[in-house]
């Protein structure tokens, strides 16, 4: 995934593949810190308070662990 399709998806101007697919933009967009417009940038925060996108705080998501969370957690071993 780049920043040019995760944007794509996340603003409507491509269709995303499934629902675990949007959620995944989102998730890419937030890990690699993109400025988002204001749009964007309230639904990242509603996913994040409704635990759909992993952060430092909440490192597992109602869709089970992320590939980022499970990289932190064995560097914490």
């Amino acid at each position: 995934m780049n920043t040019e399709e995760a944007l794509k998806v996340v603003k409507g101007k491509r269709p995303a593949v499934s629902v675990d697919h949007f959620f995944d933009c989102y998730q890419w967009l937030y890990d690699n810190n993109i400025e988002l417009d204001l749009p964007e940038e309230c639904m990242l925060d509603k996913l994040i308070c409704d635990a759909v996108i992993v952060t430092e705080d909440n490192p597992v998501s109602y869709r089970g662990i992320s590939a980022m969370a499970a990289a932190q957690l064995a560097d914490s071993d």
